[in-house]
């Protein structure tokens, strides 16, 4: 009898959401109000956190466990085989029918947020891959959903910008605060009650924002666009969106590649000191922090030439990081990596509106966060196999191969339809 209690409440607050989402803003499926807009941003930095808190962790799971460190990877690729199916799931049942995709979004955000919350509790490898698997599933789809409305409600495409921008801010922070709290000597349980309690009051904040009524919507779309994964006149072809998802891959192999490697690459084949070499990987995320700030309020006609722009400026930039070697002066080096970080920042998000306004289908928009993760997956797995049987010194080589594909796939993808 005392459980029914609670089932009953949970079965009430996901119906409760359901009918918000279904009923109570029909009138309002082509508009999306200023509170919910940025109450979608915030999720991504409540996504960020829940995926990036793992990490930190490894270390103390390791020696708990009594398991190597390196054995953890297989609970890195399952977490992302799992925000791939997630992704890729909900942008085919949306395809299939219309979803109350606020309301799967919250519930997804908290699902992740509550499983860091018990992230300290698990008590062997298997508990800890399945909760995993649970975080990356929840994320795929939240971040799937929340991308799709925000392209959907954004009429020059800065909402994704933004979004992104607060998902580095996520990224960055958590291993950050987690870093020191360690340092304080705070036990791992109650570090992981602590990011996940925040990251469940974040998870409140956003259902807040985004199921909160608003009389001034900030974009309205005319009639002649699209709503949901239908069209009301006569949608454009596809042929094209298998260059842009190829685009999206292979770019997000080369940051991958650089996330992963850039400081073994520096270290081994640089001659840079592990100090210098975490210092340099900074340089990258800011510079790409700043471009994802500065395309928030830039104002485009079109996707097509920054797409293209920004991605000639990147494989400029990486052919100059092959080219360095152990007697280039550290301050070019960090010029050249923060420049790489400038040139990668607004590719994935552009990718993502270019897909919005073209195709104009939210299902779509979910395939290229999809695509990402696919990048996310294979490209460190990848390289970490060619530098094997290679050596780590032809890393510039390969970033530059990525980035010719990325930029080619580009291309193409730009001038169809």
């Amino acid at each position: 009898m005392k459980l029914k209690i609670p089932i009953r409440i949970s079965l009430t607050f996901l119906r409760s959401l359901y009918i918000l989402d279904t009923t109570r803003y029909v009138e309002h499926d082509r508009t999306m109000n200023t509170r919910r807009n940025i109450g979608l941003i915030i999720s991504l930095a409540g996504f960020a956190i829940t995926i990036n808190t793992f990490p930190a962790f490894v270390t103390w799971f390791s020696e708990r466990f009594g398991i190597p460190s390196g054995n953890f990877g297989v609970i890195f690729f399952a977490q992302y085989v799992a925000y791939a199916i997630g992704s890729v799931g909900i942008g085919k049942l949306h395809a299939t029918k219309k979803l109350p995709l606020r309301a799967i979004m919250i519930i997804t955000l908290l699902a992740g947020s509550i499983g860091i919350f018990f992230i300290g509790a698990m008590i062997n490898f298997v508990s800890l891959l399945l909760l995993m698997m649970l975080i990356g599933f929840s994320g795929g789809v939240m971040e799937s959903i929340g991308t799709a409305l925000l392209a959907e409600s954004s009429k020059n495409g800065n909402m994704i910008y933004s979004s992104q921008l607060f998902y580095a801010l996520g990224a960055f922070s958590a291993p950050l605060i987690i870093g020191i709290a360690i340092n304080a000597g705070v036990a791992i349980p109650v570090i992981g009650r602590t990011v996940g309690g925040f990251a469940i009051a974040i998870g409140l904040l956003v259902f807040y924002l985004v199921f909160s009524p608003d009389k001034n919507p900030v974009y309205s779309r005319s009639a002649n666009e699209t709503i949901g994964s239908t069209s009301l006149h006569a949608e454009p072809s596809h042929k094209g969106f298998a260059w842009l998802f190829t685009a999206m891959v292979s770019y997000v192999f080369m940051e991958s590649v650089i996330a992963n490697w850039l400081p073994t690459f520096l270290k081994e084949a640089r001659n840079t000191s592990t100090g210098n070499a975490s210092l340099y990987l900074t340089a990258f995320w800011i510079g790409l922090a700043t471009t994802r700030l500065v395309y928030t309020f830039f104002n485009k006609k079109s996707t097509k030439i920054p797409l293209i722009a920004q991605s000639i400026m990147l494989l400029v930039t990486v052919v100059a990081l092959m080219l360095t070697s152990e007697r280039t002066h550290p301050a070019i080096m960090i010029i050249i990596i923060a420049l790489i970080g400038i040139g990668a920042g607004p590719i994935w998000p552009l990718i993502v509106e270019h897909g919005a306004t073209t195709y104009k289908n939210e299902s779509l928009v979910m395939y290229l966060v999809a695509a990402g993760s696919i990048g996310a997956i294979v490209g460190p797995s990848l390289s970490s196999f060619v530098f094997t049987y290679t050596s780590i010194s032809i890393m510039g080589l390969l970033l530059v191969m990525y980035e010719i594909i990325c930029l080619i796939t580009i291309s193409i993808a730009v001038n169809r339809r």
